[in-house]
């Protein structure tokens, strides 16, 4: 019984994980984005993966993640406000940006950056993208594991193998 509540134990930690870091695409409140360019530097440098989270609210000096007609773009909030929209602009950016995003369109605020995670991040998702039935492997090897550590806990109660 112990092993059920082990890999029961497991999966809840896998789902509310998933559920806490789920992207905003899927509901959650979480974007992750690849920075590109050198429109951030010294802050953030092309390759680096950033984590931003949805806010109540967006305040100038926030480095937040924001939709344009091509991409996102990753600036920080130097003025404006909540009803006229913010200014951004990029940190080694000479001029503030041509957009002026809303509370509304800002996808979340930076909270984590992983200096190079991009190119890794970038990469899954390509093979993620060109194999779709590497989502069914992963989970097989799972429940594979899963089934393995329940077989050998039976085989150590009872002392010999579960059949």
């Amino acid at each position: 019984m112990r092993a059920v509540a082990r890999i029961a134990g497991v999966f809840a930690v896998v789902v509310l994980s998933w559920l806490f870091w789920l992207p905003a695409s899927l509901g959650g409140f979480m974007t992750y984005a690849v920075v590109s360019g050198e429109s951030m530097q010294p802050t953030y440098y092309t390759g680096d993966f950033v984590v931003a989270r949805a806010a109540p609210s967006y305040e100038v000096g926030d480095v937040v993640v924001f939709p344009t007609e091509d991409e996102d773009v990753i600036h920080r909030i130097v003025a404006g406000d909540v009803n006229s929209g913010f200014i951004t602009q990029g940190d080694n950016n000479p001029t503030v940006d041509r957009w002026t995003p809303t509370a509304d369109e800002i996808r979340g605020k930076s909270v984590i950056r992983v200096p190079g995670a991009g190119y890794a991040a970038m990469f899954i998702r390509e093979l993620v993208i060109t194999y779709p039935f590497l989502h069914a492997l992963i989970a097989a090897i799972g429940f594979m594991a899963a089934l393995r550590e329940y077989s050998k806990s039976r085989t150590r109660q009872y002392g010999h193998a579960a059949g």
